[in-house]
C-alpha cells in the first residue's frame, strides 16, 4: 500500500528576506577581477607564489570591513591574484600581518573547520552568474580546508567536499595561500570563450574579530550572500566533460565452523555507484547493492526528552545534493533520509536507487527512489521524494516538496 505522509504531502516553502535589506550595488560599482591565462604546469601548488606566472597576473585588493566598522578600509593589507591553464582555476593570495605568525588563531586542522573560530581565507565562486549559487573554498593559515555550496546566502550544503587542495606558508609578514581548483571540480556555462563569475574573497581575523571582505556586504548577511559579489573576467575554461564516474566494489567473506568442511560457507557482494554530468546543471547518480561501509558511526546519545533523536546522515549516497532536498527548516523535516535502510540504527539492504538533480537561474530540482530489500521483520520498500524549488524575483522562491513509501508484504505501512 501507497501512503503520503500528511504532513508532506505538500511543503511549500516561502523564502522572503527581511524587510531592512541593503540596495544591490550596481553591476559598474561592483570590484571586478581579471583571471589570467598561464602556461601548463607553470604554476606549482607550495604556498609560495614566487613562479614567473604570477608576476603577470594583476592584483585584486582594497579589502573594506565587514566588522566590527562596516564599510571602513581594512587595517591589513589582502592581495589576491587569478590565474588559470588547461587543467585547473588557481588563487593565490597574500594575507599581510603586522604581527607575523606570532598571533594567528587556528583550532585545529580538521576538514570543514569552523567558519569563526579560525584565521582563514574565504573564496566564493559563482561561475553561473545567477547571484543565487556558490560554491566555497575555504583555507586556513596552517593549510586546513573548508567547503561548502551555497543557495542564497542561506541554504548551505557543508557535506559536500569537492576535489581541490591548497598550500599555505607563514612568514613574519603574515601567510600566504595558494590555491588549486581542478575545472572538474566545477559546473559553469558550456559557451565558448571568456566568461564573467560572480567572485566573492573574504578574509577572518580571530584575534580582533575583524572581517575584511573584497567586495562588503551588509552584516546581517554571510559571506555567501552573492547579491553583493563581485565579479571575475577573463576565465576561459575548457569545455564541460563528460563528468562520467564509477565506483565499483567487492567484499568477500568466509566463514569456518571446526574441521567439518559441510559447515564452511563462502560468498561474494558485488555493487557500485555511477555518476554521470548529464549537463553542466544537472547531475544522474545511480546506486546498486549499496555498500555503507565507509559510514562513520553513530555517537551514542542518552534521548531523557520525549521527541526522537535526529541524528545527521553520514552516509555517502544521500549526503550528495542533500540540500535540494532539505526545506531549510529544523522543526519541520518532511524527508529524512536515515529512515531508509536503517531500522533504529541496523542497516537494512538497499538494493538500489537513482537521484537526478538540476538547478539553475530559474531554480532547483530533484527526484530520489530507493528500494530497501526486506530482512527480518521488515517488508522491502520502495521510497521517493520529489522537490522543486523556483527563483521569484531577485532573492525570493517558492516550492513544494512529494514524499511517498510503498511497502511490497503489507497492507499498511507508515508513512514519513
Amino acid at each position: 500500500m501507497t501512503r503520503l505522509g500528511p504532513a508532506a504531502l505538500l511543503a511549500l516553502a516561502l523564502s522572503i528576506p527581511g524587510a531592512a535589506q541593503t540596495a544591490r550595488p550596481a553591476e559598474d560599482e561592483r570590484p571586478t577581477a581579471r583571471a589570467v591565462r598561464v602556461a601548463d604546469g607553470s604554476i606549482r601548488l607550495d604556498g609560495r607564489l614566487d613562479e614567473p606566472a604570477w608576476a603577470s597576473v594583476p592584483v585584486a585588493g582594497r579589502f573594506r570591513q565587514v566588522e566590527p566598522d562596516a564599510g571602513a578600509a581594512a587595517g591589513l593589507a589582502t592581495e589576491v591574484r587569478v590565474a588559470f591553464d588547461g587543467r585547473a582555476l588557481y588563487l593565490g593570495a597574500v594575507l599581510r600581518d603586522t604581527v607575523g605568525t606570532r598571533d594567528l588563531r587556528v583550532r585545529d586542522l580538521r576538514r570543514d573547520f569552523d567558519y569563526f573560530d579560525n584565521d582563514h581565507f574565504s573564496v566564493v565562486l559563482d561561475p553561473f552568474g545567477d547571484r543565487r549559487n556558490a560554491v566555497v573554498f575555504e583555507v586556513s593559515p596552517y593549510g586546513a580546508l573548508r567547503d561548502l555550496q551555497a543557495r542564497d546566502g542561506v541554504d548551505q550544503n557543508l557535506d559536500w567536499d569537492g576535489v581541490w587542495n591548497a598550500r599555505t606558508t607563514r612568514t613574519g609578514a603574515g601567510w600566504v595561500a595558494e590555491i588549486e581548483i581542478p575545472w572538474a571540480t566545477l559546473r559553469y556555462p558550456g559557451a565558448a570563450g571568456a566568461q564573467a563569475w560572480g567572485l566573492q574573497l573574504s578574509r577572518n581575523l580571530r584575534r580582533s574579530r575583524e572581517l575584511h571582505a573584497w567586495s562588503p556586504w551588509p552584516r546581517q548577511f554571510t559571506p555567501y550572500h552573492l547579491a553583493y559579489a563581485g565579479t571575475l573576467t577573463g576565465v576561459e575554461p575548457p569545455p564541460p566533460g563528460r563528468n562520467l564516474r564509477v565506483q565499483p566494489y567487492v567484499l568477500g567473506e568466509t566463514d569456518r565452523a571446526g574441521d567439518d568442511p559441510l559447515l564452511d560457507d563462502a560468498g561474494a557482494q558485488l555493487g557500485g555507484d555511477l555518476k554521470w554530468a548529464v549537463t553542466p546543471q544537472t547531475v544522474l547518480d545511480l546506486t546498486v547493492n549499496t555498500d555503507f561501509a565507509q559510514a562513520d558511526a553513530d555517537q551514542q546519545v542518552v534521548n531523557l526528552s520525549r521527541f526522537s533523536v535526529f541524528f545527521p546522515e553520514r552516509r555517502a549516497f544521500f549526503l550528495e545534493s542533500a540540500d535540494v532536498f532539505d526545506v531549510g527548516y529544523s522543526l519541520f523535516t518532511p524527508f529524512y533520509s536515515r529512515r531508509i535502510g536503517l531500522d533504529a540504527g541496523r542497516p537494512v539492504g538497499i538494493d538500489g536507487g537513482a537521484r537526478l538533480v538540476s538547478s539553475g537561474s530559474w531554480g532547483q530540482a530533484g527526484a530520489l527512489g530507493v528500494r530497501q530489500r526486506s530482512a527480518e521483520g521488515i517488508p522491502a520498500a520502495w521510497f521517493g521524494v520529489g522537490r522543486a524549488s523556483l527563483n521569484v524575483g531577485a532573492e525570493n522562491r517558492v516550492g513544494g516538496m512529494l514524499v511517498t513509501r510503498h511497502d511490497e508484504a503489507l497492507g499498511e505501512g507508515p508513512a514519513f
